[in-house]
């Protein structure tokens, strides 16, 4: 299957779903949204498959939402289109949970949503240039995704009230 916005390997048993925007770096868009999750269904069905792991093209996981992507997404669905529907037809927490294992490798910037997509997966790996920020705050939305739920039962309450709050960067 050919997509615009992933590149996906098998090695052995093991997924590997590349964000291969680095020209954006990586930034979270419905198309990427939309390849992954059906690449994730597809390996769920194959018994070939054990594990999923998510990377990054270039210097970054994913950097946030292109809001400019999830601006038209809205439109879409507003006009019906299918694909968008199904898009949100389940939320990403729901869609982790019933995967099998999903594993994030996250080897540079991961900001706002591309930090919120890695919180309901099985394992977080961090590399020395990962750089991870719950944005949220500085640009003025709120974190979606039970975010803040999931960071709180990861990192603790206070952990997790104070990254929300400063919006600071940790790492890299």
């Amino acid at each position: 299957m050919a997509h615009e916005m992933i590149i996906t390997e098998q090695r052995g048993r093991v997924g590997i779903i590349t964000f291969n925007r680095p020209d954006r770096m990586n930034a979270l868009h419905p198309t990427m949204m939309r390849e992954m999750r059906d690449q994730i269904d597809e390996w769920n069905s194959d018994a070939g498959v054990g594990a999923i792991v998510l990377t990054g093209a270039g210097r970054a996981f994913c950097a946030g939402a292109d809001i400019g992507g999830w601006q038209r997404g809205i439109e879409a669905r507003e006009r019906g289109e299918e694909a968008q529907r199904r898009a949100e037809e389940e939320s990403w927490v729901l869609f982790c949970q019933r995967s099998k294992p999903l594993i994030c490798a996250i080897n540079g910037a991961s900001i706002g949503a591309g930090l919120t997509i890695t919180l309901p997966c099985d394992v977080r790996i961090a590399s020395d240039q990962a750089r991870l920020s719950m944005r949220f705050i500085r640009v003025g939305v709120i974190p979606e995704l039970a975010s803040t739920h999931i960071l709180a039962h990861i990192v603790g309450q206070s952990h997790a009230l104070e990254l929300m709050l400063s919006g600071r960067i940790i790492g890299g």
